[in-house]
């Protein structure tokens, strides 16, 4: 297994993670 390919999917959802939790930070007024 190289290193490459088991960083990408845990970048990636770091990424995820990331973008999710900014937009849960956002203000919501409905």
């Amino acid at each position: 297994m190289t290193a490459g390919g088991l960083v990408s999917p845990v970048r990636n959802r770091e990424r995820t993670i990331a973008a999710d939790v900014k937009l849960k930070q956002l203000p919501m007024h409905e």
